[in-house]
């Protein structure tokens, strides 16, 4: 996993070891899209692997929010498409569940949230 990694909409790199996943919306109050699940979901997995990565932080660019729920404005927040039928949400969670490396929020601004039970 290099320093640093650059999306439009996740940013995603290395102090120490921690790896740091910035979502990099802030104009949509880091609301997430498809891209920012995915984004995540893929940086969770591959930080399994990495011996280097001590612990995962997840965190939102700006001070208004930390994350607004998924992007409802898209259209596409939840919903299931026949290329992923599982649904990138549902795979975030999945992933995030089964994680050896620590997840922490470092929460800057609003946090919306729903409840997950397993």
């Amino acid at each position: 996993m290099s320093a640093t990694e650059t999306s439009q909409e996740l940013l995603i790199t290395t102090k120490g070891p921690a790896l740091w996943l910035t979502i990099n919306r802030e104009e949509r109050r880091n609301a997430m899209s498809h891209e920012v699940l995915a984004g995540i979901g893929q940086a969770i997995t591959a930080a399994q692997n990495d011996p280097n990565v001590r612990a995962i932080v997840l965190t939102g660019v700006g001070t208004k929010a930390f994350c607004a729920g998924a992007d409802l404005q898209s259209g596409k927040a939840f919903r299931n498409e026949d290329t992923n039928p599982h649904g990138y949400f549902a795979n975030l969670l999945r992933i995030a569940k089964s994680s050896t490396v620590p997840i922490i929020a470092r929460v800057n601004g609003a946090c919306m949230a729903g409840v997950w039970a397993s």
